[in-house]
């Protein structure tokens, strides 16, 4: 009986040990039976991405359609967001509150002359964000509000005056080169004017005149030197026109008569290329009249 109780013990010790053997060699992950250590056990089989579907209009190059969103349809989410939102406080006084929504309807509107209307009140505020949103509301009909961003130039907001001169810029850089002429005068009213341009504005609109040299030196020159003999214009504004003349021109400013003798030998060079494409001209016409004389000649001569 002894017998058979410590062969039955050692039996199942073998199975156990076999069964070790078999979990450190084999083990299963996903149904495939692999080889590993036991410790990578229910470890999940990395799949492979699934590649994503196209459309037919993908497929086709076509690109989709952006929704219509409509006036009405942008009003009724305004209306749902600030009602999800809740209260919220306003960065505005009643008063200033009442004039930014006058310059919304104005700007809703398109109207130019009800944004001027507008902007009158702006003007007498000490807000900086509210005279801000009345210069990017101007700014958008460009070169028709000009004159009336001119009045932000002077305010004791720096940011404000950086805001109403950059619009100013992209106004002017919209003009095509055959309304230079009218850029160069604006330019040239804005830095004469005593006290509107401080160094910083002042370095964008000499700029300008820059940009004008590269399709027109003698325009840009000659505004510039107007400028330079003005004594309104400030110390510091005529320091940059310098610059802006030795850009243009490749010499630096001295005095007036230098400047126009550059002038008057700019203009003699430009006559003469004038007169030489002229001739150019002239021969390659004569030249296709003697050709088209001797073809005349040779038919005759044929018949």
């Amino acid at each position: 009986m002894k017998m058979k109780v410590i062969v039955a013990a050692a039996a199942a010790v073998a199975l156990a040990v076999a069964a070790v053997v078999v979990s450190k060699t084999f083990f299963r992950e996903g149904g495939e039976v692999t080889e590993g250590r036991p410790e990578q056990a229910g470890k999940a089989k990395a799949k492979e991405p699934t590649p994503e579907k196209k459309s037919a209009k993908a497929e086709r190059g076509e690109k989709p359609r952006r929704p219509v969103v409509t006036a009405e349809t942008k009003a009724a989410l305004k209306k749902k967001i600030k009602k999800l939102r809740g209260p919220v406080e306003d960065q505005y006084t009643p008063s200033e509150r009442q004039l930014a929504d006058n310059l919304q309807d104005a700007s809703d509107d398109n109207d130019l002359g009800k944004i001027r209307e507008a902007v009158k009140g702006i003007l007498a505020q000490k807000n900086a964000e509210l005279k801000m949103e009345a210069v990017s509301a101007l700014g958008f009909f460009g070169k028709d509000s000009l004159t009336d961003l001119m009045a932000f130039l002077r305010d004791s907001n720096q940011e404000v005056v950086e805001s109403a001169a950059s619009a100013i810029s992209s106004a002017l850089d919209e003009l095509d080169e055959e309304e230079n002429g009218f850029r160069a005068e604006f330019i040239s009213t804005l830095l004469s004017v005593d006290g509107l341009c401080k160094r910083d504005t002042a370095d964008i609109f000499v700029g300008q005149l820059e940009c004008i040299g590269s399709s027109d030196e003698k325009l840009a020159v000659q505004t510039m030197v107007n400028l330079l003999e003005d004594k309104k214009v400030g110390k510091s504004v005529k320091t940059r026109l310098k610059e802006a003349y030795k850009f243009v021109t490749g010499e630096k400013y001295t005095t007036f008569e230098a400047a126009d003798k550059w002038y008057r030998q700019k203009t003699a060079e430009e006559q003469e290329e004038a007169a030489s494409a002229d001739e150019s001209g002239d021969d390659e016409k004569k030249s296709d009249d003697d050709e088209k004389k001797s073809g005349d000649d040779a038919k005759d001569a044929e018949s």
